[in-house]
């Protein structure tokens, strides 16, 4: 009996040790590949977990689309104008819940190209 007495995982990780089964793990001796980026982004990865301004990124996305074809068929009418609005009221909800670096600017009908381009 040793002096040190741990807890209870250790009594089961010295036990599964003493019963042989550590050497027969997956991936054994082999390197384990570290994970690159952010590491809080793997964990969401792994966890299939889509945080909601990512969500509403993409929504974002589809809207700006919607918004050019609209513009490439009537030009800058008042329903392009409402469009901009609700499009623009869905990037103040998006800078709101994103985080600061990932914040992004109105949307007009003269600049809507360019912002096309930021957002893809």
């Amino acid at each position: 009996m040793s002096l040190y007495r741990g807890d209870f995982m250790d009594d089961i990780v010295s036990n599964y040790e003493k019963s042989g089964k550590m050497s027969a793990l997956h991936g054994k001796g082999k390197p384990i590949e570290p994970s690159s980026g952010d590491p809080l982004q793997n964990v969401r990865k792994e966890a299939n977990y889509l945080p909601s301004w990512i969500e509403q990124q993409q929504l974002i996305r589809k809207e700006i689309i919607q918004a050019i074809k609209l513009l490439e068929l009537d030009g800058h009418t008042p329903k392009m104008q409402i469009c901009l609005d609700k499009l623009n009221a869905n990037i103040t909800q998006y800078n709101k819940s994103c985080p600061p670096i990932m914040q992004r600017g109105f949307i007009t009908a003269e600049n809507i190209h360019t912002k096309h381009e930021q957002w893809s």
